[in-house]
């Protein structure tokens, strides 16, 4: 197995990546303290359906359906690295952003919420 090793090069550091880590350290710190994400941030957050967690290069992440992405629309995807997942499994926090939750792979759409 090749391992490209770029992305741990000096070079890989960017400002766009310094800007994601600023972001998610001070997510982070307001989930630290129960502030974090709030109901109008996760109105906004992607939504991801049929989601599962796998291993990537990068450590866990997910992957799944995802709709109302900021810069992949609708579509399969694979996150970037995972950092928090609630307990109740309603959002997660990844390098890049919030994600809203929906149904995980394998999961029933309950019958009382069918149309």
């Amino acid at each position: 197995m090749t391992v490209d090793l770029t992305l741990l090069s000096p070079g890989a550091v960017t400002p766009a990546l310094t800007a994601k880590l600023r972001g998610l350290v001070h997510d982070l710190d307001r989930i630290a303290v129960a502030a974090a994400p709030t109901t109008s941030e996760l109105a906004k957050a992607p939504l991801l359906v049929d989601w599962r967690i796998v291993l990537a290069l990068s450590g866990l992440a997910l992957t799944g359906f995802a709709a109302g992405h900021p810069q992949l629309g609708a579509r399969a995807i694979v996150t970037s690295p995972l950092w928090v997942l609630d307990p109740e499994l309603c959002w997660a926090r990844t390098l890049s952003r919030f994600y809203r939750l929906g149904v995980p792979e394998g999961g029933a759409i309950p019958a009382g919420d069918a149309s």
